[in-house]
Protein backbone atom coordinates (compact mmCIF):
# COMPACT_ATOMS: atom_id res chain seq x y z
CA UNK A 1 0.00 0.00 0.00
CA UNK A 2 3.06 2.24 0.16
CA UNK A 3 3.67 2.04 -3.59
CA UNK A 4 3.46 5.37 -5.39
CA UNK A 5 2.16 5.93 -8.91
CA UNK A 6 4.03 4.41 -11.84
CA UNK A 7 4.07 4.71 -15.63
CA UNK A 8 0.76 6.19 -16.85
CA UNK A 9 -0.73 6.37 -13.33
CA UNK A 10 0.57 9.92 -13.08
CA UNK A 11 -1.09 11.08 -16.30
CA UNK A 12 -4.35 9.17 -15.81
CA UNK A 13 -5.00 10.19 -12.20
CA UNK A 14 -3.98 13.77 -12.93
CA UNK A 15 -6.58 13.77 -15.72
CA UNK A 16 -9.20 12.24 -13.41
CA UNK A 17 -8.54 14.97 -10.85
CA UNK A 18 -9.74 17.57 -13.38
CA UNK A 19 -12.89 15.69 -14.39
CA UNK A 20 -16.46 16.27 -13.29
CA UNK A 21 -19.05 13.50 -13.14
CA UNK A 22 -20.54 14.89 -16.35
CA UNK A 23 -17.17 14.30 -18.04
CA UNK A 24 -17.28 10.69 -16.86
CA UNK A 25 -20.63 10.09 -18.57
CA UNK A 26 -19.76 11.87 -21.80
CA UNK A 27 -16.10 12.91 -22.12
CA UNK A 28 -15.71 16.58 -22.93
CA UNK A 29 -12.93 18.21 -24.95
CA UNK A 30 -11.32 19.63 -21.82
CA UNK A 31 -10.09 16.20 -20.72
CA UNK A 32 -8.39 15.51 -24.04
CA UNK A 33 -5.32 17.38 -22.97
CA UNK A 34 -1.74 17.75 -24.22
CA UNK A 35 -1.39 14.59 -26.30
CA UNK A 36 -3.61 12.57 -23.93
CA UNK A 37 -6.17 10.20 -25.45
CA UNK A 38 -7.83 9.56 -22.11
CA UNK A 39 -11.33 10.19 -23.47
CA UNK A 40 -11.09 7.24 -25.85
CA UNK A 41 -10.95 4.96 -22.80
CA UNK A 42 -14.60 5.25 -21.81
CA UNK A 43 -14.89 3.68 -18.35
CA UNK A 44 -17.66 5.64 -16.61
CA UNK A 45 -17.99 3.48 -13.48
CA UNK A 46 -14.23 3.20 -12.91
CA UNK A 47 -13.61 6.89 -13.54
CA UNK A 48 -16.78 7.87 -11.72
CA UNK A 49 -15.69 6.01 -8.58
CA UNK A 50 -12.52 8.09 -8.27
CA UNK A 51 -14.20 11.35 -9.31
CA UNK A 52 -17.06 10.81 -6.84
CA UNK A 53 -14.70 10.37 -3.89
CA UNK A 54 -12.32 13.04 -5.21
CA UNK A 55 -9.37 11.08 -3.86
CA UNK A 56 -6.53 10.58 -6.34
CA UNK A 57 -3.76 9.57 -3.97
CA UNK A 58 -1.71 6.40 -4.55
CA UNK A 59 -3.00 5.00 -1.25
CA UNK A 60 -6.65 5.31 -2.24
CA UNK A 61 -6.02 4.05 -5.77
CA UNK A 62 -4.17 0.97 -4.51
CA UNK A 63 -6.80 0.35 -1.83
CA UNK A 64 -9.60 0.33 -4.42
CA UNK A 65 -7.64 -1.91 -6.80
CA UNK A 66 -6.59 -4.41 -4.13
CA UNK A 67 -10.11 -4.51 -2.65
CA UNK A 68 -11.69 -5.28 -6.03
CA UNK A 69 -8.98 -7.79 -6.88
CA UNK A 70 -9.28 -9.62 -3.55
CA UNK A 71 -13.04 -9.86 -3.94
CA UNK A 72 -12.49 -11.16 -7.49
CA UNK A 73 -10.36 -14.00 -6.13
CA UNK A 74 -13.17 -14.84 -3.72
CA UNK A 75 -15.76 -14.93 -6.51
CA UNK A 76 -13.42 -17.07 -8.62
CA UNK A 77 -13.15 -19.59 -5.78
CA UNK A 78 -16.97 -19.74 -5.59
CA UNK A 79 -17.11 -20.19 -9.35
CA UNK A 80 -14.63 -23.07 -9.26
CA UNK A 81 -16.52 -24.69 -6.39
CA UNK A 82 -19.77 -24.41 -8.33
CA UNK A 83 -18.16 -26.27 -11.23
CA UNK A 84 -16.16 -28.89 -9.30
CA UNK A 85 -17.92 -29.21 -5.92
CA UNK A 86 -14.41 -29.58 -4.51
CA UNK A 87 -13.27 -27.19 -1.76
CA UNK A 88 -9.56 -27.98 -2.13
CA UNK A 89 -9.66 -27.26 -5.87
CA UNK A 90 -11.52 -24.04 -5.24
CA UNK A 91 -8.93 -22.76 -2.77
CA UNK A 92 -5.85 -24.04 -4.62
CA UNK A 93 -6.70 -22.70 -8.04
CA UNK A 94 -8.10 -19.36 -6.89
CA UNK A 95 -4.81 -18.84 -5.01
CA UNK A 96 -2.91 -19.84 -8.13
CA UNK A 97 -4.77 -17.08 -9.95
CA UNK A 98 -4.05 -14.50 -7.25
CA UNK A 99 -0.29 -15.15 -7.13
CA UNK A 100 0.42 -15.32 -10.85
CA UNK A 101 2.62 -12.39 -12.02
CA UNK A 102 -0.21 -11.21 -14.27
CA UNK A 103 -2.00 -10.33 -11.06
CA UNK A 104 0.92 -8.23 -9.87
CA UNK A 105 0.15 -5.69 -12.57
CA UNK A 106 -3.58 -5.84 -11.97
CA UNK A 107 -3.19 -5.26 -8.24
CA UNK A 108 -0.36 -2.74 -7.92
CA UNK A 109 -0.66 -0.76 -11.15
CA UNK A 110 -3.88 1.14 -10.34
CA UNK A 111 -4.38 2.76 -13.74
CA UNK A 112 -4.51 -0.68 -15.33
CA UNK A 113 -8.13 -0.21 -14.17
CA UNK A 114 -8.79 -3.89 -13.49
CA UNK A 115 -11.93 -3.26 -11.44
CA UNK A 116 -13.98 -4.93 -14.19
CA UNK A 117 -12.71 -8.40 -13.17
CA UNK A 118 -15.05 -8.56 -10.14
CA UNK A 119 -18.38 -7.84 -11.91
CA UNK A 120 -17.26 -9.93 -14.91
CA UNK A 121 -16.72 -13.03 -12.77
CA UNK A 122 -19.89 -12.31 -10.78
CA UNK A 123 -21.93 -12.20 -13.99
CA UNK A 124 -20.64 -15.66 -14.97
CA UNK A 125 -21.11 -17.10 -11.48
CA UNK A 126 -24.69 -15.84 -11.24
CA UNK A 127 -25.48 -17.16 -14.73
CA UNK A 128 -24.33 -20.62 -13.60
CA UNK A 129 -26.58 -20.28 -10.52
CA UNK A 130 -29.51 -19.48 -12.87
CA UNK A 131 -29.87 -15.98 -11.48
CA UNK A 132 -30.01 -14.47 -14.94
CA UNK A 133 -31.36 -11.04 -14.02
CA UNK A 134 -28.58 -10.32 -11.53
CA UNK A 135 -26.06 -11.76 -13.96
CA UNK A 136 -27.23 -9.34 -16.65
CA UNK A 137 -26.92 -6.42 -14.21
CA UNK A 138 -23.34 -7.33 -13.29
CA UNK A 139 -22.39 -7.90 -16.94
CA UNK A 140 -23.72 -4.44 -17.79
CA UNK A 141 -21.76 -2.96 -14.88
CA UNK A 142 -18.59 -4.81 -15.93
CA UNK A 143 -18.75 -3.24 -19.40
CA UNK A 144 -19.05 0.21 -17.84
CA UNK A 145 -16.04 -0.49 -15.63
CA UNK A 146 -13.86 -1.39 -18.62
CA UNK A 147 -14.31 -2.59 -22.20
CA UNK A 148 -12.24 -5.70 -21.37
CA UNK A 149 -15.42 -7.26 -19.96
CA UNK A 150 -16.53 -7.92 -23.55
CA UNK A 151 -14.41 -11.08 -23.32
CA UNK A 152 -17.00 -12.79 -21.08
CA UNK A 153 -19.81 -12.32 -23.59
CA UNK A 154 -19.12 -15.65 -25.41
CA UNK A 155 -19.21 -17.50 -22.08
CA UNK A 156 -22.51 -15.94 -21.04
CA UNK A 157 -23.89 -16.61 -24.52
CA UNK A 158 -23.02 -20.33 -24.47
CA UNK A 159 -24.03 -21.16 -20.89
CA UNK A 160 -27.53 -19.68 -21.13
CA UNK A 161 -30.66 -20.60 -23.03
CA UNK A 162 -32.32 -18.82 -25.93
CA UNK A 163 -33.79 -15.96 -23.90
CA UNK A 164 -30.49 -15.41 -22.11
CA UNK A 165 -28.61 -15.28 -25.40
CA UNK A 166 -30.93 -12.52 -26.61
CA UNK A 167 -30.51 -10.54 -23.37
CA UNK A 168 -26.70 -10.68 -23.31
CA UNK A 169 -26.49 -9.90 -27.03
CA UNK A 170 -28.79 -6.90 -26.55
CA UNK A 171 -26.68 -5.64 -23.62
CA UNK A 172 -23.49 -5.96 -25.66
CA UNK A 173 -24.97 -4.19 -28.68
CA UNK A 174 -26.40 -1.43 -26.49
CA UNK A 175 -23.04 -0.89 -24.84
CA UNK A 176 -21.24 -0.57 -28.16
CA UNK A 177 -23.81 1.93 -29.42
CA UNK A 178 -23.70 3.90 -26.16
CA UNK A 179 -19.91 3.91 -26.25
CA UNK A 180 -19.90 5.28 -29.77
CA UNK A 181 -22.34 7.99 -28.71
CA UNK A 182 -20.25 8.93 -25.67
CA UNK A 183 -16.78 8.79 -27.17
CA UNK A 184 -17.44 9.41 -30.83
CA UNK A 185 -14.55 9.14 -33.25
CA UNK A 186 -11.16 8.55 -31.70
CA UNK A 187 -9.01 11.69 -32.15
CA UNK A 188 -7.33 11.78 -35.54
CA UNK A 189 -3.84 11.85 -33.99
CA UNK A 190 -4.29 8.16 -33.14
CA UNK A 191 -4.61 6.44 -36.48
CA UNK A 192 -5.08 2.67 -36.86
CA UNK A 193 -1.98 0.82 -37.98
CA UNK A 194 -3.44 -2.42 -39.31
CA UNK A 195 -1.24 -4.02 -41.96
CA UNK A 196 0.56 -7.32 -42.63
CA UNK A 197 3.18 -6.55 -39.97
CA UNK A 198 0.42 -5.86 -37.45
CA UNK A 199 -1.28 -9.18 -38.18
CA UNK A 200 2.05 -10.97 -37.82
CA UNK A 201 2.68 -9.26 -34.48
CA UNK A 202 -0.81 -10.21 -33.32
CA UNK A 203 -0.12 -13.86 -34.14
CA UNK A 204 3.23 -13.76 -32.35
CA UNK A 205 1.64 -11.83 -29.50
CA UNK A 206 -0.94 -14.57 -29.03
CA UNK A 207 1.88 -17.08 -28.77
CA UNK A 208 3.65 -14.85 -26.26
CA UNK A 209 0.53 -14.73 -24.09
CA UNK A 210 0.07 -18.51 -24.14
CA UNK A 211 3.74 -19.05 -23.28
CA UNK A 212 3.71 -16.41 -20.54
CA UNK A 213 0.67 -17.93 -18.87
CA UNK A 214 2.71 -21.02 -18.03
CA UNK A 215 6.25 -19.61 -18.00
CA UNK A 216 6.06 -15.96 -16.92
CA UNK A 217 9.61 -15.81 -15.57
CA UNK A 218 11.85 -13.99 -15.81
CA UNK A 219 9.37 -11.21 -15.17
CA UNK A 220 10.36 -8.60 -17.77
CA UNK A 221 9.45 -4.98 -17.32
CA UNK A 222 8.12 -3.44 -20.50
CA UNK A 223 8.98 -5.90 -23.25
CA UNK A 224 9.49 -3.52 -26.18
CA UNK A 225 8.33 -5.72 -29.02
CA UNK A 226 6.85 -9.10 -29.79
CA UNK A 227 9.42 -11.89 -29.31
CA UNK A 228 9.89 -13.50 -32.70
CA UNK A 229 11.38 -16.74 -31.48
CA UNK A 230 10.75 -20.45 -31.90
CA UNK A 231 9.23 -20.87 -28.43
CA UNK A 232 6.48 -18.33 -29.01
CA UNK A 233 5.26 -20.13 -32.13
CA UNK A 234 5.70 -23.53 -30.49
CA UNK A 235 3.55 -22.57 -27.51
CA UNK A 236 0.89 -21.11 -29.78
CA UNK A 237 0.72 -24.42 -31.68
CA UNK A 238 0.71 -26.41 -28.43
CA UNK A 239 -2.01 -24.14 -27.03
CA UNK A 240 -4.26 -24.65 -30.03
CA UNK A 241 -3.71 -28.44 -30.06
CA UNK A 242 -4.28 -28.62 -26.29
CA UNK A 243 -7.53 -26.66 -26.70
CA UNK A 244 -8.86 -29.20 -29.19
CA UNK A 245 -7.80 -32.04 -26.88
CA UNK A 246 -9.51 -30.44 -23.88
CA UNK A 247 -12.70 -29.92 -25.83
CA UNK A 248 -12.77 -33.56 -27.00
CA UNK A 249 -11.64 -35.15 -23.72
CA UNK A 250 -13.26 -32.78 -21.22
CA UNK A 251 -16.31 -31.22 -22.85
CA UNK A 252 -17.03 -29.07 -19.78
CA UNK A 253 -13.82 -27.10 -20.42
CA UNK A 254 -14.92 -25.92 -23.88
CA UNK A 255 -16.54 -22.65 -22.82
CA UNK A 256 -13.54 -21.73 -20.63
CA UNK A 257 -11.16 -22.36 -23.53
CA UNK A 258 -13.28 -19.86 -25.44
CA UNK A 259 -12.90 -17.33 -22.60
CA UNK A 260 -9.13 -17.92 -22.54
CA UNK A 261 -8.73 -17.05 -26.21
CA UNK A 262 -11.52 -14.47 -26.53
CA UNK A 263 -9.88 -12.31 -23.85
CA UNK A 264 -6.46 -12.49 -25.50
CA UNK A 265 -7.85 -11.84 -28.97
CA UNK A 266 -9.81 -8.85 -27.71
CA UNK A 267 -6.68 -7.23 -26.34
CA UNK A 268 -4.57 -8.12 -29.34
CA UNK A 269 -6.82 -5.82 -31.36
CA UNK A 270 -5.25 -2.88 -29.54
CA UNK A 271 -2.08 -3.53 -31.54
CA UNK A 272 -3.69 -1.72 -34.41
CA UNK A 273 -3.73 1.48 -32.37
CA UNK A 274 -0.68 1.29 -30.16
CA UNK A 275 1.66 -1.05 -32.02
CA UNK A 276 3.22 -4.19 -30.56
CA UNK A 277 4.30 -2.95 -27.09
CA UNK A 278 0.69 -2.82 -25.87
CA UNK A 279 0.36 -6.54 -26.56
CA UNK A 280 2.92 -7.45 -23.99
CA UNK A 281 1.34 -6.39 -20.73
CA UNK A 282 0.50 -9.12 -18.24
CA UNK A 283 -2.56 -7.24 -17.01
CA UNK A 284 -4.35 -8.18 -20.23
CA UNK A 285 -4.14 -11.82 -19.19
CA UNK A 286 -6.37 -11.56 -16.10
CA UNK A 287 -9.56 -13.13 -17.50
CA UNK A 288 -7.54 -15.62 -19.54
CA UNK A 289 -5.73 -16.67 -16.39
CA UNK A 290 -9.06 -17.04 -14.59
CA UNK A 291 -10.23 -19.26 -17.44
CA UNK A 292 -7.02 -21.29 -17.25
CA UNK A 293 -7.33 -22.05 -13.54
CA UNK A 294 -10.95 -23.08 -14.07
CA UNK A 295 -9.81 -25.47 -16.82
CA UNK A 296 -7.10 -26.89 -14.54
CA UNK A 297 -9.62 -27.33 -11.73
CA UNK A 298 -12.01 -29.19 -14.03
CA UNK A 299 -9.25 -31.45 -15.41
CA UNK A 300 -7.43 -32.30 -12.19
CA UNK A 301 -10.17 -31.96 -9.53
CA UNK A 302 -9.08 -34.00 -6.48
CA UNK A 303 -5.81 -35.11 -8.10
CA UNK A 304 -4.23 -31.71 -8.61
CA UNK A 305 -3.59 -30.40 -5.10
CA UNK A 306 -0.39 -32.38 -4.40
CA UNK A 307 1.20 -31.00 -7.57
CA UNK A 308 -0.13 -27.45 -7.57
CA UNK A 309 0.42 -26.46 -3.94
CA UNK A 310 4.25 -26.61 -4.07
CA UNK A 311 4.18 -24.86 -7.46
CA UNK A 312 1.97 -22.22 -5.87
CA UNK A 313 4.52 -21.68 -3.09
CA UNK A 314 7.41 -21.25 -5.53
CA UNK A 315 5.34 -18.97 -7.75
CA UNK A 316 4.41 -16.71 -4.84
CA UNK A 317 8.06 -16.29 -3.84
CA UNK A 318 8.99 -15.20 -7.36
CA UNK A 319 5.97 -12.90 -7.60
CA UNK A 320 6.78 -11.01 -4.43
CA UNK A 321 10.45 -10.77 -5.37
CA UNK A 322 9.58 -8.82 -8.52
CA UNK A 323 6.88 -6.60 -7.03
CA UNK A 324 9.42 -4.02 -5.85
CA UNK A 325 9.82 -2.79 -9.44
CA UNK A 326 6.32 -1.34 -9.11
CA UNK A 327 7.28 0.74 -6.06
CA UNK A 328 7.35 3.99 -8.03
CA UNK A 329 7.79 5.39 -11.52
CA UNK A 330 11.56 5.66 -11.16
CA UNK A 331 12.03 2.01 -10.14
CA UNK A 332 9.75 0.85 -12.93
CA UNK A 333 11.62 2.65 -15.71
CA UNK A 334 15.04 2.00 -14.19
CA UNK A 335 14.33 -1.73 -14.35
CA UNK A 336 12.91 -1.35 -17.85
CA UNK A 337 16.11 0.44 -18.89
CA UNK A 338 18.23 -2.39 -17.46
CA UNK A 339 16.26 -4.85 -19.60
CA UNK A 340 15.87 -2.75 -22.74
CA UNK A 341 18.53 0.01 -22.85
CA UNK A 342 17.98 0.80 -26.54
CA UNK A 343 14.19 0.85 -26.73
CA UNK A 344 13.01 4.41 -27.53
CA UNK A 345 9.90 4.25 -25.33
CA UNK A 346 12.00 3.11 -22.37
CA UNK A 347 14.62 5.78 -23.07
CA UNK A 348 11.98 8.51 -23.30
CA UNK A 349 10.19 7.51 -20.10
CA UNK A 350 13.31 6.79 -18.07
CA UNK A 351 14.96 9.96 -19.34
CA UNK A 352 11.97 12.17 -18.53
CA UNK A 353 11.70 10.58 -15.07
CA UNK A 354 15.36 11.36 -14.44
CA UNK A 355 14.91 14.93 -15.66
CA UNK A 356 11.94 15.39 -13.33
CA UNK A 357 14.34 14.52 -10.50
CA UNK A 358 16.97 16.96 -11.74
CA UNK A 359 19.29 14.20 -12.96
CA UNK A 360 21.03 15.29 -16.17
CA UNK A 361 21.57 11.63 -17.15
CA UNK A 362 18.05 12.00 -18.52
CA UNK A 363 19.33 14.67 -20.90
CA UNK A 364 21.99 12.25 -22.17
CA UNK A 365 19.32 9.64 -22.88
CA UNK A 366 17.31 12.16 -24.90
CA UNK A 367 20.38 13.00 -26.96
CA UNK A 368 21.02 9.29 -27.43
CA UNK A 369 17.68 9.08 -29.25
CA UNK A 370 18.22 12.22 -31.32
CA UNK A 371 21.68 11.14 -32.46
CA UNK A 372 20.84 7.46 -32.82
CA UNK A 373 19.17 5.33 -35.43
CA UNK A 374 15.60 5.97 -34.31
CA UNK A 375 12.39 7.04 -36.00
CA UNK A 376 11.82 10.77 -36.49
CA UNK A 377 8.77 10.53 -34.23
CA UNK A 378 10.95 9.26 -31.37
CA UNK A 379 13.58 11.92 -32.05
CA UNK A 380 10.89 14.59 -32.00
CA UNK A 381 9.50 13.35 -28.66
CA UNK A 382 13.01 13.41 -27.22
CA UNK A 383 13.44 16.94 -28.57
CA UNK A 384 10.25 18.12 -26.87
CA UNK A 385 11.58 16.69 -23.61
CA UNK A 386 14.77 18.73 -24.10
CA UNK A 387 12.65 21.81 -24.79
CA UNK A 388 10.78 21.16 -21.53
CA UNK A 389 14.11 20.78 -19.71
CA UNK A 390 15.33 24.20 -20.94
CA UNK A 391 11.93 25.75 -20.18
CA UNK A 392 11.92 24.42 -16.60
CA UNK A 393 15.48 25.70 -16.12
CA UNK A 394 14.36 29.17 -17.27
CA UNK A 395 16.57 29.06 -20.37
CA UNK A 396 13.84 30.25 -22.75
CA UNK A 397 16.17 31.28 -25.57
CA UNK A 398 17.71 27.81 -25.85
CA UNK A 399 14.22 26.30 -25.66
CA UNK A 400 13.12 28.47 -28.58
CA UNK A 401 16.25 27.78 -30.61
CA UNK A 402 15.87 24.04 -30.09
CA UNK A 403 12.22 24.17 -31.18
CA UNK A 404 13.40 25.30 -34.64
CA UNK A 405 15.92 22.45 -34.84
CA UNK A 406 13.33 19.71 -34.27
CA UNK A 407 10.52 21.32 -36.28
CA UNK A 408 11.14 19.09 -39.31
CA UNK A 409 10.93 15.88 -37.24
CA UNK A 410 7.28 16.07 -36.22
CA UNK A 411 4.70 17.99 -34.23
CA UNK A 412 2.34 17.71 -31.28
CA UNK A 413 0.30 20.01 -29.08
CA UNK A 414 2.90 20.12 -26.31
CA UNK A 415 5.48 21.38 -28.80
CA UNK A 416 3.34 24.38 -29.75
CA UNK A 417 2.45 25.03 -26.12
CA UNK A 418 6.12 25.15 -25.03
CA UNK A 419 7.23 27.10 -28.09
CA UNK A 420 4.57 29.76 -27.46
CA UNK A 421 5.50 30.13 -23.78
CA UNK A 422 9.21 30.33 -24.58
CA UNK A 423 8.57 33.02 -27.22
CA UNK A 424 6.55 35.02 -24.71
CA UNK A 425 9.30 34.79 -22.12
CA UNK A 426 11.91 36.20 -24.50
CA UNK A 427 9.57 39.03 -25.48
CA UNK A 428 8.70 37.73 -28.95
CA UNK A 429 4.94 38.34 -28.81
CA UNK A 430 4.54 38.15 -32.59
CA UNK A 431 6.33 34.79 -32.71
CA UNK A 432 4.18 33.54 -29.82
CA UNK A 433 0.99 34.48 -31.66
CA UNK A 434 2.16 32.76 -34.83
CA UNK A 435 3.04 29.63 -32.88
CA UNK A 436 -0.28 29.42 -31.04
CA UNK A 437 -2.22 30.10 -34.25
CA UNK A 438 -0.52 27.15 -35.91
CA UNK A 439 -1.11 25.03 -32.83
CA UNK A 440 -4.86 25.60 -32.54
CA UNK A 441 -5.25 25.11 -36.29
CA UNK A 442 -3.83 21.60 -35.96
CA UNK A 443 -5.12 20.79 -32.45
CA UNK A 444 -8.37 22.76 -32.08
CA UNK A 445 -9.70 20.62 -29.22
CA UNK A 446 -6.72 21.04 -26.86
CA UNK A 447 -7.82 23.21 -23.91
CA UNK A 448 -4.35 24.49 -22.93
CA UNK A 449 -3.76 25.79 -26.45
CA UNK A 450 -7.19 27.41 -26.57
CA UNK A 451 -6.66 29.12 -23.20
CA UNK A 452 -3.27 30.42 -24.31
CA UNK A 453 -4.72 31.65 -27.61
CA UNK A 454 -7.44 33.56 -25.73
CA UNK A 455 -4.88 35.22 -23.45
CA UNK A 456 -2.89 36.34 -26.50
CA UNK A 457 -6.04 37.67 -28.18
CA UNK A 458 -5.67 35.31 -31.14
CA UNK A 459 -9.26 34.02 -30.72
Amino acid sequence: MGFSFVWDDLANFNTLSHMALSDVIKPSPKIISLSSLFASNWRPLTNGLFVFFGNFTPFFAHFVNLLFFSLSVGVLSLLIFELTKNTASSLTFSLTFSLHPASVESAVWPSSFSLYILPSLLSVYLALKNRKSLSAVFYSAALLFKESALAVFPVLFFITGGKGKVVYTAITASYLILRQFAVGVIPYEQKPHYDINTLRDMLLGLGFYVKSTFFPYPFRVYTPDVPKDFWVILFLIIGIIASFFLFLRFRETGVWVILFFSNLLLHLLVVGFERAPSVLSYRYMALSLAALVIILALVFKERGQIFFLPVLGISSVFSFNVMDIWRDNFNFWEKAYDNNPDDPTVLLNYGSTLLSRGDTLGLNLMWKIIKGNYENEDKFDAGVNIMAYHFNKGDFERCLEFSDKIRSLGENDLYYYLKTLCALNVGDTLGAKESIKEGITKYPHRPELLDLAKKLGVI
